[in-house]
């Protein structure tokens, strides 16, 4: 069983002037949980890089009360105890190449950040689920392979509804927060997600997640 946690309460007095009674107040409509999705290495197959031939498209579920007391604070925390203010964006890329704010940081600096925002993570509560596909391989089990990123989305679409289930959350409303890409990329994305959860999955019937696309520069310590 999932551990239980306390909700919201609210305190009403009565008409005639008893004592307050506590009414929990729970949100049908939403989920308790709220995902990310990122993305590792290139979907396309035109060009196979032989170094890195793996697609992969993580999702990571994370309890709300969870991510706005502890994942949240922790990854705002060493924001501004390094730099001084919390709009910098953690990219992994940015802090590896000296990009941006992480050009005043040495090199000690830098792989004390990595190691503790690695630490971050290891110390966080959250369920990660997702896709990794062998691009190599993939012909070879479907010869005529939709999208590398469709494929992987429809399978961790599919474990994350079973996540929810064991969480007693299949009927509310879950919301997935993913990366802007491009556009036309988006525009994909968003029709294939809708079908998948209209009953193209595994499952064969409706999901209740809905898609929300962000920049990066929102800041939002779940990207």
């Amino acid at each position: 069983m999932p551990a239980q946690r306390k909700g919201r309460f609210l305190s009403i007095v009565g008409s005639d002037g008893s004592g307050a009674r506590e009414h929990w107040l729970v949100c049908s409509a939403r989920s308790e949980y709220i995902g990310y999705v990122d993305e590792s290495g290139s979907h396309s197959l035109v060009k196979v890089d032989p170094n890195y031939p793996i697609f992969v498209l993580p999702l990571g579920m994370v309890h709300k009360e969870d991510y706005n007391q502890a994942m949240a604070p922790a990854i705002r925390r060493p924001k501004l105890e390094v730099f001084g203010y919390d709009m910098v964006i953690f990219r992994e890329a940015d802090i590896r190449r000296r990009r941006w704010a992480f050009a005043q940081l040495s090199q000690q600096g830098r792989e004390d950040l990595m190691e503790g925002l690695a630490g971050i993570i290891d110390t966080s509560s959250f369920t990660l689920a997702g896709a990794a596909i062998d691009k190599e391989k993939l012909p070879d089990r479907y010869p005529k392979p939709e999208s590398r990123y469709d494929l992987a989305l429809r399978f961790g679409l599919e474990r994350i509804c079973m996540f929810l289930e064991h969480e007693h959350q299949q009927d509310r409303r879950t919301y997935g927060v993913c990366e802007v890409r491009g556009s036309r990329e988006d525009k994909g994305s968003e029709l294939v997600f809708r079908r998948i959860c209209a009953g193209g999955s595994a499952l064969c019937r409706p999901l209740r997640f809905e898609l929300v696309f962000a920049f990066k520069k929102t800041n939002s310590a779940g990207l």
